[in-house]
């Protein structure tokens, strides 16, 4: 029995869809029929994902490069993918999600953890 789609393996998809086979966002997201299967909320976060990735694709890049001691080989563009979503969701929509939910005085911790590797820039305008 097949399993469900979750947000993120149809933001993974999504992305495949866009990076390599050059689909504008919209129509990938008409077209795949997993998204159709995902609750409102889901698809909500599976867009969100996606877009961040697609808004932040050189600060994300950018930072993995930065962690990784060689370059990624082309044929590990899923691990490729995987490794952008992780870091979209872990500091762009987080620090979103922190800055509305949370008092302004937690704000500067949301930040520190973005310049934990020495860019203070990778969370301007977020």
């Amino acid at each position: 029995m097949p399993q469900a789609p979750t947000a993120r393996s149809v933001a993974l998809d999504l992305i495949g869809a866009v990076l390599r086979r050059k689909r504008p966002l919209d129509d990938a997201i008409e077209d795949n029929p997993a998204m159709r299967e995902l609750a409102g909320r889901d698809r909500a976060f599976a867009r969100l994902l996606v877009a961040t990735v697609l808004r932040r694709l050189g600060q994300i890049d950018a930072l993995i490069a930065d962690c990784l001691d060689t370059p990624l080989a082309p044929r590990a563009a899923t691990v490729h993918d995987i490794l952008r979503l992780g870091v979209a969701q872990l500091l762009f929509c987080a620090l979103h999600r922190t800055r509305r939910s949370r008092p302004a005085s937690t704000w500067p911790m949301a930040g520190a953890t973005c310049r934990t590797r020495g860019s203070s820039t990778l969370c301007s305008g977020a």
